[in-house]
């Protein structure tokens, strides 16, 4: 028993619980689909950029959105979805699996981190656990798109776990390894540049001794990281600058977002995919000024080490402030975990001295914990179900956001999807009431589906007028008219043009394919075909496109082939069934 006991106080055995408790709420995520919020075009429209070894330097020169007509610029989220790319392919599960790992990884090394700062291991322990399952925190796991957080918190803890390191034994390693770690934080996310001063807050109040030839060796490797980073930005987005000053014009979103940031952690209640129009009310009031006469009183009566209160509160308010640097904010909960650092070390530090003073409080604390742990294990359970597929996480979406122009457009593209065009024109025309002219080319869309040609075309003109940066998507649906239309040449030029400007984006590759098709252009369609293939093996609908195509060339025992290999991956696929039997009847003619 006792060795039992040794071991469940290890880090070791920490880790483990922490894995197993993260693993039975989220291992569900694994099986989920991509929401079509981001992640299909962060992942599955730019498969076959990604899956290339050799365009890793290109990720590093482009925004995360393969194109320079963005703003975000996250080199490393990409490089993480490229390796998974280049080994596994576009496998999904992947994907979800390592969203689990990391976030494990994430809440670690918090843990780790604030160990160094010589907090009770155990009380610490307890925290992250609840961080773990806490529901403002599923997204972060079951949204893929929202590891770049957790890729954050990575960097920037081993960032400063090998800061502490360096400065208390001085080892040429510790330095070395704060250096990768800030340029990996750095280009994770811009507001790592927050780091700068946080290191030498964290320093002076926390009376770490610094050296001048410390300073100066700090100094001297982290000029070049930033110049580098900033090189690397301008040239790879469309807007370089970055205004880490501009609190005055966004100082309302800022207090009102704090401020139910703060509340849903505290009292997690109802936790929405996506908060828009914020507002306040008397309960998210009471909580914030509850909190807040709280770390007064702390820091007045000196109940705890105000070092700490400061650096605790100083340290949620820096992480949160620049995630409102935005003119059209939302509110996305996987953006608190990064924050929610310096409350755990409030409560830590709040927790151990009520502890210490009165020892009999113990027992009523391992009850609030249980009773907490219980909650929000079941709130997040419920909560990561709405990142399922794209049809429940847009329709929860909707329900939580309905005059936030994004939703109401993801919401009318489910309907696009089941060809409910009357209900997807009504929501899309909700999406450019409340964001003009930006979803004109999603209209045009739908009224090329509903064959009202003339008024999409004008429509998709006026698009490219007002927003020059989706030509690309223009061609793409000019090009989709033209094959209405039944003028096959020009819906090719366009479907090329298309291409052309976004080769990376494999969708305009399909188009291609089916222009190519229809001109009767055969072996260039077979060519795309066979390289979009090569970075999605498992894609069953690439086998039937190629077998139709070799069909097309009379190549019947290629055909066969080929819808054979798709029928090993889609066993019950209709489609692909009738194609084989119609081939194999027809190569007995033929024969």
């Amino acid at each position: 028993m006792e060795k039992i006991k040794n071991f469940l106080e290890t880090n070791l055995a920490f880790l483990i619980i922490l894995t197993v408790i993260v693993f039975a709420i989220y291992g569900k995520s694994i099986n989920y689909e991509f929401t079509k919020y981001d992640d299909n075009t962060l992942i599955t429209r730019n498969i076959n950029f990604l899956s290339e070894f050799k365009n890793i330097p290109q990720l590093f020169t482009t925004s995360c959105y393969y194109s320079s007509n963005y703003t975000y610029y996250r080199p490393i989220l990409t490089l993480s979805f490229a390796i998974e790319s280049i080994i596994f392919g576009n496998n999904t599960k992947v994907y979800h699996l390592s969203n689990i790992i990391l976030f494990i990884l994430s809440i670690y090394l918090m843990y780790i981190f604030l160990t160094q700062l010589r907090q009770n291991s155990t009380i610490l322990k307890f925290i992250c656990l609840l961080i773990a399952v806490h529901p403002m925190f599923s997204s972060t796991v079951a949204w893929i798109p929202a590891r770049n957080d957790t890729l954050l918190i990575i960097f920037i803890c081993l960032s400063f776990i090998n800061l502490i390191n360096y400065l208390n034994y001085r080892k040429n390693t510790n330095i070395l390894l704060f250096f990768l770690f800030y340029s990996l934080s750095l280009f994770t996310k811009e507001t790592a540049l927050i780091l700068i001063p946080m290191y030498v807050f964290f320093i002076y109040i926390f009376k770490i001794k610094i050296t001048k030839k410390q300073i100066i060796k700090i100094g001297m490797g982290l000029l070049p990281i930033i110049a580098c980073y900033f090189y690397l930005r301008n040239v790879s987005t469309s807007n370089p600058h970055i205004n880490l000053f501009a609190w005055q014009q966004h100082s309302s979103i800022i207090l009102k977002g704090t401020m139910i940031y703060i509340y849903k952690f505290l009292i997690p209640g109802y936790i929405p995919v996506m908060l828009y129009n914020i507002n306040i009310n008397i309960n998210i009031l009471i909580v914030n000024i509850v909190l807040l006469l709280f770390l007064l009183l702390n820091l007045s009566k000196k109940f705890t080490n105000n070092r700490i209160m400061i650096f605790g509160f100083v340290w949620l308010i820096f992480w949160l402030l620049p995630t409102f640097l935005m003119n059209d904010y939302v509110l996305l909960f996987q953006r608190f975990l990064l924050p929610s650092i310096g409350i755990s070390l409030i409560l830590c530090e709040f927790t151990n001295n009520i502890l210490l003073k009165y020892p009999v409080s113990k027992k009523y604390f391992i009850i609030i914990f249980i009773i907490l742990f219980g909650l929000y294990f079941f709130a997040s359970f419920i909560q990561a179900d709405k990142y399922k597929n794209p049809f429940v996480f847009w329709a929860n979406a909707y329900s939580d956001a309905k005059t936030y122009h994004v939703a109401c457009h993801g919401f009318s593209q489910r309907y696009l999807e089941i060809r409910d065009y009357d209900k997807s024109k009504k929501y899309l025309l909700l999406a450019e009431h409340y964001s003009p002219n930006r979803y004109l080319l999603d209209i045009a869309a739908v009224l090329l589906y509903e064959n009202k040609f003339e008024d999409a075309e004008k429509l998709l003109f006026k698009s490219a007028e007002l927003n020059p940066a989706t030509k690309d998507l223009v061609y793409g649906n000019l090009s989709k008219l033209y094959i209405e239309r039944n003028d096959i040449k020009k819906a090719l030029r366009y479907a090329q043009m298309g291409y052309n400007l976004n080769k990376n984006d494999i969708e305009f590759a399909k188009l291609l394919i089916t222009a190519y098709k229809l001109n009767n252009e055969f072996e260039n369609a077979l060519n795309i075909c066979f390289d979009l293939l090569k970075h999605d093996r498992k894609n069953a609908q690439y086998y039937y496109t190629i077998g139709t195509l070799y069909e097309s060339l009379k190549d019947y025992k290629n055909a066969v082939k080929y819808i054979d290999e798709g029928l090993k991956l889609a066993p019950e696929n209709i489609t692909l069934i009738e194609k084989l039997k119609s081939l194999k009847e027809q190569n007995n003619e033929n024969n």
